[in-house]
């Protein structure tokens, strides 16, 4: 991945960060959705685990709802990325930083 980053130049850059972030998105949204199905059908079945008595959903909820932050935070970097490009920015330099 870093070879073909590195291939793109200039504003290009921001454009290719956009593409892999929607790539990311969609990946993250069929991820979401398998997990809400899941969740659903944990709450259908309405077991419970058997050392504590809690919802078995209380295990895959937090998945659910992990993998649809990731969606809004990928989504704000693509947004971000797609309007860097339309303005042409150049994207920051990849050297390391002295903080």
């Amino acid at each position: 991945v870093d070879f073909i980053r590195n291939k793109f130049a200039g504003h290009y850059l921001h454009l290719y960060n956009a593409v892999s972030g929607l790539v990311t998105v969609a990946f993250c949204a069929f991820l979401a959705l398998l997990a809400t199905v899941y969740v659903a059908d944990q709450l259908d079945h309405g077991g419970s685990l058997p050392a504590s008595g809690l919802p078995e959903m209380l295990v895959s909820l937090p998945i659910m709802l992990s993998v649809s932050l990731m969606i809004v935070r990928f989504s704000v970097r693509l947004v971000r990325d797609l309007g860097a490009f339309r303005r042409g920015e150049l994207p920051p330099t990849a050297a390391p930083e002295v903080h």
